[in-house]
């Protein structure tokens, strides 16, 4: 098992279609599942352990798989790594833990999965938060290669992390670079990672302009401004699209915003999601989009 930081709640795993996914589960209200992003070495406790907690004293119940392919869940071969295959896993992992809908979190990559799902069945998805997304039609950057082109040491996992991830690195403390490096060097970890990577698709958003233009989800964008891996640009594309949006991009900040600008993030998100269901009136007449 991954050593992980102190993460709330029960650490379980459940089998959806053969695959045994691990996850968090702390609190108790209404679901919020947190989608994790890509990098290597990554986790579900690595990205929300703060989070977790945090929804769980504010009275939600926050769920944090560790995505097929990832952490402690099933790395299975034959599996479709990309957007649709995650999305559909995580669509089998709300069934099996009965949620019904949810509200959905997704940083980088867990964004991608989370519109994907929101795309596809919309009746499962209470909202939508999305940092850090790729756009249909903007490019990548030169970023998004270096994270995929990461190869295994202390130094070099430090490099990707203080260079590409954060504005700050006193963020980046020892403890993090440690448990992200031997999270990446586990027997195989590497190789399965870079052949995850290699699927066609597996960097995209398998959705058009004109889907987002149709997207039938309320969301929340929040993203660094000063982001490497997924510029702010694809926020913005976004933001002109997704017909009920608000948007905030963050200066000082940059691909980690739940990490680097925790207490903005988990104010914006908080006030977002207690404006759905039984929680009141609607947040996002007490939210603007722009930058804070």
């Amino acid at each position: 098992m991954l050593r992980s930081p102190t993460s709330p709640g029960e650490c379980m795993k459940v089998s959806v279609d053969g695959v045994s996914i691990n996850y968090h589960d702390a609190g108790t209200g209404e679901p919020v599942i947190l989608l994790h992003g890509s990098g290597p070495g990554v986790s579900a406790a690595e990205n929300w352990s703060r989070t977790l907690d945090v929804l769980a004293d504010r009275g939600f119940r926050a769920i944090a798989p560790d995505v097929v392919g990832f952490g402690d869940s099933d790395r299975p071969e034959g599996f479709q790594y990309d957007a649709r295959g995650w999305a559909e896993s995580i669509r089998g992992f709300m069934s099996a833990l009965d949620l019904g809908s949810a509200h959905l979190v997704g940083n980088s990559m867990g964004g991608r999965i989370a519109l994907t799902l929101a795309g596809a069945t919309p009746h499962l998805v209470r909202s939508l938060t999305l940092m850090g997304v790729r756009a249909p039609s903007v490019p990548p950057a030169a970023g998004l290669g270096k994270v995929r082109g990461y190869e295994p040491s202390l130094e070099n996992m430090r490099s990707l992390l203080t260079d590409y991830f954060v504005v700050d690195p006193a963020v980046v403390t020892d403890e993090v670079v440690t448990r992200r490096y031997e999270a990446s060097t586990r027997p195989g970890e590497h190789e399965h990672y870079r052949r995850m990577f290699s699927y066609p698709g597996a960097n995209d958003l398998p959705l058009s302009d004109d889907d987002l233009r149709s997207l039938a989800v309320r969301t929340l964008i929040v993203h660094g401004r000063e982001d490497k891996v997924i510029p702010v640009d694809h926020t913005y594309a976004m933001a002109a699209l997704i017909p009920d949006v608000v948007s905030v991009v963050v200066s000082g900040c940059g691909h980690w915003v739940q990490v680097e600008q925790a207490d903005m993030f988990e104010s914006q998100l908080t006030a977002f999601l207690r404006g759905y269901g039984d929680a009141g009136e609607s947040a996002r007449a007490r939210q603007s989009a722009g930058t804070v």
